[in-house]
């Protein structure tokens, strides 16, 4: 496929000129056509293109031949009369005719010449109206290319913009002490974020004009995706990582309401985009050197990430080893437990046979309290008894020794059985 500009080169060859060469007279004189000119008028109206037919005519016709042979004739008398209007030659033995008709002659080959030159100057005048016409449509190329190049400029002016807001992003991460695994998680997902936003913009790239340029000028810079962009931002009491200020600040309202403070960190230079000047693209060197500024600061962050997952990598391991830590003390719990809910278990049968023993002697309480209370009606009916013997006087002063020996008994078994309620009442 031809470029442009090769197109261009191909229809600028200008064609080669046409070559000029006299034309041999044919057409005999029209003298009934020329009869018809009426100078006089032709002057008094002033308008040149009525003689126009009658000079192709005359410039293209045959000069009469009989005109050579009266003059010869008329020569002849005339130099023996001494006249000089025609010379005779010795040489070739013709005359020299310098009459009227020689100079129509030179009026035919001029006017020829002049026909010629004006057929030429309008080719050359559609030539130089079709160069005039590749110049216009070439000048409305490199202007439509200039906007182009001038919305691509613009295009990487806003790309570098994001690109150092990311990386001014990552720098507050990284210069954080003591970041948590959630800050490498936020920087991942910006610069995940940046690189599907640059395979999007890569997708919309179009072949323009046949020479193989990229038409990168879609629109999908536009505000809304610069909104988009995620700022990292880190509690500062408790180290806890938020995707925005917003959320931040939820955080502060809902977790230290009490404080007022707010974390400092070192102000990073804003990107400031150039001024593009009348000029059709920017110059190559200050893109080089912005370019190299970038890799040299995506280096950096390369390194810094890698610094990141080995410090992750090594806190991973010491995590690994308090787990297996923990892990070992949860099972000595455990087993600890397990004992504990065994000897539970025999004390709960212990108390269950101690219970039962406690109701066995709550039984014996019970019958021991059953028998005293016999053993009170029985003592208040032998009271009573005596009483009763004391009035009626029946007995004597010394009592028979068979009645004092039942009452002695009757003692000692009262006592007995109070002891012994006594002493179920001690171990209840």
């Amino acid at each position: 496929m031809k470029t442009s500009s090769s197109r261009r080169a191909n229809n600028r060859v200008p064609a080669a000129p046409p070559r000029f060469c006299w034309r041999e007279r044919t057409e005999k004189v029209n003298w009934r056509m020329l009869r018809a000119l009426h100078l006089p008028d032709v002057i008094k109206r002033g308008d040149p293109s009525v003689l126009e037919p009658y000079v192709l005519h005359l410039t293209f016709a045959r000069l009469p031949v009989s005109t050579a042979s009266v003059a010869g004739a008329d020569a002849m008398e005339n130099v023996h009369r001494g006249a000089n209007r025609y010379r005779y030659d010795e040489g070739d033995g013709t005359y020299d005719q310098r009459n009227a008709w020689f100079i129509v002659r030179i009026f035919q080959l001029a006017t020829e010449y002049l026909l010629f030159m004006r057929s030429r100057d309008g080719t050359v005048l559609e030539t130089m109206k079709k160069e005039l016409e590749l110049c216009e449509r070439d000048c409305e190329e490199f202007v439509a290319r200039t906007a182009k190049w001038k919305e691509r400029a613009r295009s990487g002016d806003k790309q570098v913009q994001k690109l150092h807001q990311v990386l001014q992003n990552v720098a507050k991460l990284l210069q954080i002490q003591g970041a948590t695994p959630s800050s490498v998680a936020t920087i991942e997902t910006l610069l995940t974020e940046l690189v599907s936003r640059q395979k999007k913009r890569n997708s919309h790239y179009r072949i323009a004009n046949g020479d193989g340029e990229e038409d990168d000028l879609e629109g999908d810079d536009s505000e809304d995706e610069q909104k988009r962009i995620k700022e990292a931002r880190q509690c500062f009491y408790c180290g806890k990582m938020f995707a925005s200020a917003v959320y931040l600040k939820k955080h502060h309202l809902r977790r230290h309401p009490g404080e007022n403070k707010e974390l400092r960190l070192n102000e990073f230079p804003k990107y400031k985009p150039r001024q593009h000047a009348n000029s059709t693209s920017a110059p190559i060197e200050d893109n080089g050197s912005r370019e190299k500024t970038l890799r040299q600061m995506l280096l950096q962050v390369e390194h810094a990430l890698q610094d990141h997952q080995e410090s992750l990598r090594s806190l991973a391991k010491e995590e690994t080893v308090k787990i297996q830590h923990f892990y070992e003390q949860l099972h000595a719990e455990n087993q600890l437990a397990e004992e504990i809910k065994a000897s539970r278990i025999q004390a709960e049968k212990k108390v269950e046979e101690t219970q039962q023993q406690l109701g066995m002697i709550l039984q014996e309480k019970e019958d021991a309290v059953a028998q005293l209370g016999d053993l009170k009606e029985q003592i208040q009916f032998l009271d009573l008894k005596r009483k009763m013997e004391i009035q009626s006087g029946i007995h004597s002063s010394v009592l028979p020794v068979s009645s004092v020996k039942p009452d002695i008994s009757m003692t000692l078994e009262i006592k007995r059985l109070e002891q012994t309620l006594d002493l179920n009442r001690g171990k209840s």
